[in-house]
């Protein structure tokens, strides 16, 4: 039927995402389901909007799913200047000051915003999600190791305005 999506046809990057294994209903990455949502909250826009995520809905505001893994920030001229919208639990335990409508810079741990920041930048000019990897001393001195997937958002369809990304980490034995 017409406006139906062809999950095997190359041209639609669902169907690159099974071949490289992100389609499966049971994806244990983070950054898969993330890629999996905004794909899904993308529909037939060019860019999810930020305005289309439903933040004041139960499921994010009890943490469920996702959510306890995702943030979004508003992008400025300078990515220096880019601020927290939302930021989930998980997140937010890992900054060193609470989150709530500050900057990503000032709040996420250097080794984490120096690799999310040529992210940022790089989703916002290509307009593309990207992910990022690496490793930081967390809070009580344990090294955590985290992977990022940041997905561009953009309310006019073709201008990147947000950005909604999720980063989950590990944390090493003692």
């Amino acid at each position: 039927p017409a406006g139906e999506r062809n999950m095997t046809d190359p041209k639609f990057p669902w169907a690159l995402a099974a071949n490289i294994g992100i389609g499966r209903k049971n994806e244990r990455r983070l950054t898969g389901r993330a890629l999996l949502y905004w794909w899904a909250l993308k529909d037939d826009l060019p860019f999810p909007r930020h305005s289309a995520l439903p933040l004041d809905s139960e499921e994010v505001k009890n943490g469920e799913g996702l959510w306890p893994n995702i943030f979004t920030a508003t992008l400025k001229r300078s990515i220096e200047a880019s601020r927290f919208v939302y930021c989930g639990a998980s997140v937010a335990d890992i900054c060193s000051t609470p989150p709530e409508d500050s900057l990503v810079s000032a709040c996420l741990p250097s080794p984490v915003w120096d690799k999310l920041r040529y992210v940022f930048e790089t989703a916002a000019s290509t307009m593309k999600p990207l992910t990022a990897s690496g490793r930081f001393v967390a809070k009580g001195g344990r090294v955590a190791l985290y992977r990022a997937i940041v997905l561009p958002l953009s309310e006019d369809g073709s201008a990147i305005d947000h950005v909604m990304g999720a980063i989950g980490c590990k944390y090493e034995s003692l």
